[in-house]
């Protein structure tokens, strides 16, 4: 249980945050004040903000998870009492098993060196732009304070984030109310669908076209097919064109539906590698 939530949430490196508090815990064996905490944040180089802490707290435990993912990993690893953090029990008594214990502080020591691979893991940005992240990677990155990746299929707003998840060619046989011709017009400019049954009016519509008034950061996230796996290529935060969204129909005849279409710029073009790969055919 809690060796396989290190192993899978945390050995991938994405954000070195919870692997340094975890290290820190399990050499000293003593509870760490929160300051303490952010003393040695600051000494391996890694920013932090009231937020991101709260993110590190709600993984360690196990309130951003499902109920299944906490069924499975069992016991949670810390407790927080009086602005401190400590080892749980059950994880403390499961240190004291050294075939436990070597494999806990490789795992930590696996994912640390893993973590240089996401520089931007460090920082206050979170994700790395050409790295790939599943759907729950982003929204732990985003600081969001659920797992809610099983509802986040296309999109959805939420902590002033959009995190915007494409598969770029469609299997041929979707419904044609879903056949969504979301396009790289360029490296950095999307020609992209909202999901079907929204027209411009509608409010989660708005709050994309107002995005940079609204404050609502949208990022994008693509890869080249379903079959790929769970990991979307992370290209970086996007701004709204202004004037693009425009009112269409999807479907056959009789089954219309309404779609707003729009264009979002890459703060960042893709690499010509990287869209030369996802844009063609298959």
């Amino acid at each position: 249980g809690m060796l396989q939530m290190i192993s899978f949430e945390l050995v991938n490196g994405k954000r070195p945050h919870e692997l340094i508090l975890l290290k820190q815990l399990i050499k000293q064996r003593k509870p760490i004040s929160k300051d303490e905490y952010k003393g040695k944040l600051t000494k391996n180089q890694a920013a932090y903000s009231a937020k991101l802490i709260q993110s590190v707290e709600r993984v360690l435990t196990y309130d951003f998870f499902i109920q299944q993912a906490k069924v499975k990993y069992q016991t949670p690893l810390i407790d927080i009492k009086n602005e401190h953090y400590q080892l749980s029990k059950k994880f403390e008594e499961a240190l004291d098993d050294p075939i436990f214990y070597t494999l806990a502080v490789d795992a930590i020591k696996t994912g640390l060196a893993r973590s240089r691979k996401y520089p931007a893991g460090y920082t206050l940005q979170g994700l790395e732009i050409g790295e790939k992240y599943s759907r729950k990677d982003a929204l732990r990155l985003l600081l969001w304070e659920n797992d809610e990746s099983s509802t986040v299929y296309g999109y959805r707003i939420k902590h002033q984030t959009c995190p915007i998840f494409i598969n770029y060619h469609k299997n041929e046989d979707i419904r044609d109310t879903t056949k969504y011709g979301d396009e790289f017009i360029n490296e950095s400019l999307l020609h992209w669908y909202s999901r079907s049954n929204l027209t411009t009016r509608s409010t989660e519509v708005q709050d994309i076209i107002h995005s940079a008034e609204r404050k609502i950061d949208l990022h994008s996230f693509v890869k080249r097919e379903e079959s790929e796996g769970t990991e979307f290529y992370y290209l970086g935060p996007a701004d709204y064109t202004t004037g693009s969204a425009d009112d269409h129909e999807i479907g056959d005849v009789g089954n219309k539906a309404p779609v707003v279409t729009m264009d979002l710029a890459l703060h960042q073009p893709m690499t010509y590698e990287l869209f030369q790969y996802l844009v063609r055919e298959i």
